[in-house]
């Protein structure tokens, strides 16, 4: 009896190490270590960088923005923004933005919410690519100076193997050294990421109403 416990144990182990390297469960190290670790550059720049194109971000797409493009990201920080809340709110445009302009160039403009899928031979991501795509375009945004009231840190994880696992890019608010969850994985390509302070989000407390980047009318921004 207590081998057939062993054998059951190694089998779910065995089991467990695909979700480890490829789902969403995993650590957090910091951002260049993160996206190295995936196919990512961490010295990404509008002319030359690579984002995830499918679950576990097992390959990537080498991506191009010409200077009208990324013009376009610009604008959504002018005239700057006047406190951190609403670079937040921008930085949450900011990747649905992008995320619009990288689809068609890498095969993710039909990425559907969550893990659902779209249309057939569309590229799907999962919460791995999500927190990578998403790093890269915020280090992108803070290389610009877009972002001076926050730095982009490691993405966060939560969950472990089989218990819900999850992760999100993050950023830190300077000032106060808060973190904020920015996961653009609830929503389908194109779409404003969701910011909840991190701590929500590590207690699974975020939901629709209560994201940050909803507007005072209750509509997101």
């Amino acid at each position: 009896m207590g081998r057939i416990r062993i054998q059951i144990a190694i089998f779910f182990a065995a089991a467990a190490i695909p979700a480890i390297l490829s789902g969403c469960a995993g650590f957090g190290p910091p951002p260049a270590r993160y996206l190295v670790a995936f196919g990512l550059d961490p010295d990404s720049r509008p002319a030359y960088f690579n984002v995830c194109r499918n679950i576990g971000c097992g390959n990537t797409a080498r991506v191009h923005l010409d200077e009208s493009e990324w013009r376009q990201v610009r604008d959504l920080f002018a005239p700057p923004p006047a406190d951190a809340r609403e670079e937040r709110a921008r930085a949450s445009r900011a990747v649905g933005l992008l995320e619009k302009l990288v689809g068609p160039k890498a095969g993710t403009l039909y990425d559907a919410p969550g893990n659902e899928y779209g249309p057939p031979d569309t590229s799907q991501l999962d919460c791995v690519a999500e927190a990578g795509n998403t790093t890269v375009y915020l280090l992108m945004l803070e290389r610009d100076g877009l972002l001076p009231r926050h730095r982009v840190r490691d993405p966060a994880r939560r969950g472990f193997l089989f218990f819900f696992p999850h992760r999100t890019a993050v950023l830190v608010e300077r000032g106060s050294g808060r973190a904020w969850a920015v996961d653009s994985w609830y929503g389908p390509n194109g779409s404003p990421a969701s910011v909840w302070p991190l701590e929500m989000w590590l207690d699974r407390k975020e939901k629709e109403n209560n994201r940050e980047d909803r507007g005072s009318d209750g509509k997101n921004r």
